[in-house]
């Protein structure tokens, strides 16, 4: 055995040699790694607005409850001093506080059991 036996390469794996070119070799393009700052920016700026819109909301809603309480507590006043029909505490409130507000004080208080309806349109406090 010699050996040129053991290096001949079987037909179906030989193949024709391809000339070789001294030019370089460009490399593919890949894609940007770099994290894309904008978006970040973007999305960032987002989350800003929103912590500001939540905060708005938030503050809103302290400032109704507090307006509230205090449509309760000028109602809760008005009836413990004789002024005891709806119409009669009108007359008391400011003019910038609507019937609406006015009745939802009455409702909150007569809950409350600070508040008692006598007749329909009579109160009287507790």
């Amino acid at each position: 055995m010699s050996i040129n036996d053991l290096l001949e390469i079987p037909e179906f794996l030989q193949r024709e040699p391809k000339p070789v070119s001294n030019e370089p070799v460009q490399d593919k393009p890949t894609d940007w790694w770099m994290p894309n700052l904008q978006a970040y920016k973007e999305e960032r700026l987002a989350k800003e607005k929103r912590k500001q819109e939540i905060e708005q909301e938030k503050t809103d809603r302290a400032e109704r409850k507090a307006r509230k309480k205090r449509i309760e507590h000028q109602v809760h006043d008005a009836v413990s001093r004789k002024q005891n029909t709806f119409g009669m505490i009108r007359k008391v409130m400011l003019d910038s506080i609507s019937d609406s507000e006015i009745r939802g004080a009455i409702r909150r208080l007569t809950k409350q059991n600070r508040l008692d309806k006598i007749s329909k349109r009579v109160y009287t406090t507790r």
